[in-house]
């Protein structure tokens, strides 16, 4: 998040996000997938397996991040956590674990 001049605290929230949110989400990915070439479609799912693999011995996964105030965007914006998000998706977890990231309110 960027405040061009101005020096604001970011505030971390974490949440579970149902993975129907990120149903147009999919679709912008897999499309991307589809027009890209061969050598960096099979880079991308090697980077998919790696993460269903750990999933399934039970190792942690790191939440995705996503910018609060986008988080109703449809498709959502993924900030970082993409592959993972696929993973997740691909292993039929109902729920993502995200970060959503936003700047403090004066206030707090």
């Amino acid at each position: 998040m960027y405040a061009e001049g101005k020096e604001r605290e970011i505030v971390i929230e974490y949440g579970l996000l149902p993975i129907e949110r990120f149903r147009s989400w999919f679709r912008l990915v897999e499309t991307k997938l589809t027009d890209s070439t061969d050598e960096h479609r099979a880079t991308q799912r090697a980077r998919i397996h790696a993460i269903k693999e750990r999933l399934q011995a039970k190792e942690f996964a790191y939440p995705i991040w996503i910018e609060k105030h986008l988080v109703n965007e449809d498709p959502m914006a993924v900030w970082e956590g993409t592959h993972r998000v696929v993973a997740f998706r691909e292993l039929g977890f109902p729920e993502i674990p995200a970060f959503l990231l936003k700047y403090a309110d004066k206030s707090e």
